[in-house]
């Protein structure tokens, strides 16, 4: 067929029971009636998975696919869809996230994988351009999701490779284990990575020197000005606190409206949000000084809202990453902890277990709950003092 404008054009099937891989054209049908990847990971899933099947059985398909824009000029061209039966819900489970990764598939010649059975032992797959190959995982197997990156790029092409790992968590059964793409950013919810762990899968590193079309680009140059100027020109945007503080700065608002979830939403304003605030982490950790502060971006998008920072004293000194509002919520506010270090610390070690942050941390204020209603005795917890408010609690329990 002829390549649609957008689309790479073509889908990888990846059987890794039978070690067999294969290319398939994107038909022309599928595209129009199923946009984007989520659409059509969605129909894949409907036509294929009988609803009985076991969510970790080899028989659940792991679709991980982009959209007709990704890897293309403008804003929420860099986002990437993950799909599968859930293990969390027993139901569809789909997670979203914003990085590199989807471009460079789309850059290497494919707009999604599509993954069925098992592995026989633990395998990632590297694909760089026509090349795809299923290799040998062992060594990785165990080890967090930045080592796991950094360990597969040091073996490949460098930076240029993007990642897409999972933690020792999803390896232990967690149900809601993580994607994480490029280090930082998570595809974390439904327990997308433990449907990967289940596959014996390890990563997915992809690196792609290929190049997109548009059906019109002189249209298409018009669509992402005018999408651009309506970023640049929103009030919003133009006091700039969206890319110095990040998503966090809704935390202070939440707060102020009377919305924040505390101690596991028992309450809804926390007398500590100053602490654990957009303001505070840019004040104490950001690796470039205000008004200008450290902080990523998706793909060809302006607003800059991933905050990075590093923890550089301390008991946590070394920490890194990026954060955003939900993680912070669920480990601080939701916990009643306003440590920020703490948090910071217990986010990143989510991140690197492979582990979705906000279940995590609503998971710990529920038994933080639980504790203090006497559900949950101290000898159920071995003896771990497990209050609101108690940050080495919280981070022991991640």
């Amino acid at each position: 067929m002829t390549k649609l404008g957008g689309y790479a054009g073509q889908l990888l099937r990846i059987d890794l029971t039978n070690n067999v891989i294969k290319k398939i054209p994107l038909s022309k049908e599928m595209c129009i009636q199923y946009i984007g990847g989520r659409g059509r990971d969605a129909k894949v899933l409907f036509d294929e998975l009988p609803p009985e099947v076991d969510p970790l059985s080899p028989d659940n398909i792991l679709c991980i696919s982009t959209g007709p824009i990704t890897g293309l000029l403008g804003p929420t061209t860099g986002r990437v869809n993950v799909a599968a039966k859930s293990p969390l819900t027993g139901i569809y489970g789909n997670s979203n996230a914003g990085a590199h990764w989807g471009a460079e598939l789309k850059y290497a010649g494919y707009d999604g994988i599509i993954i069925t059975g098992k592995a026989p032992k633990p395998v990632y797959i590297y694909i760089e351009d026509d090349l795809v190959e299923i290799k040998d995982a062992s060594h990785l197997w165990g080890k967090g999701t930045y080592e796991t990156t950094r360990i597969i790029q040091k073996d490949h092409r460098g930076y240029d490779t993007k990642v897409a790992a999972i933690g020792p968590a999803a390896e232990n059964g967690v149900l809601y284990g993580s994607v994480i793409f490029d280090y930082w950013d998570a595809a974390g919810r439904t327990g997308m990575g433990t449907v990967m762990a289940s596959k014996n899968l390890k990563a997915i590193a992809v690196t792609g020197t290929g190049s997109l079309t548009v059906a019109d680009p002189k249209r298409y140059a018009e669509v992402v000005k005018d999408a651009w100027l309506a970023v640049l020109e929103d009030p919003g945007f133009q006091t700039q606190e969206h890319a110095a503080l990040g998503t966090l700065v809704v935390l202070g608002l939440g707060n102020a409206q009377g919305w924040l979830p505390t101690r596991n939403f028992r309450e809804t304003v926390f007398e500590l949000a100053d602490e654990i605030s957009g303001e505070a982490f840019r004040d104490r950790f950001n690796t470039r000084p205000a008004p200008i502060p450290a902080g990523r971006a998706c793909l060809s998008c302006p607003n800059r809202c991933k905050r990075f920072g590093r923890i550089t004293s301390g008991k946590y000194a070394g920490t890194k990453g990026g954060i955003e509002f939900e993680g912070v919520a669920a480990f601080g506010s939701k916990c009643g902890v306003g440590d920020l270090e703490a948090v910071f610390h217990a986010y990143m070690l989510s991140n690197d277990y492979g582990m979705d942050c906000i279940t995590c941390g609503n998971t710990i204020a529920l038994f933080m709950e639980l504790h203090e209603e006497g559900i949950l005795t101290h000898d159920e917890l071995e003896g771990l003092d497990l209050h609101f408010g108690n940050a080495d609690a919280m981070v022991e329990m991640v």
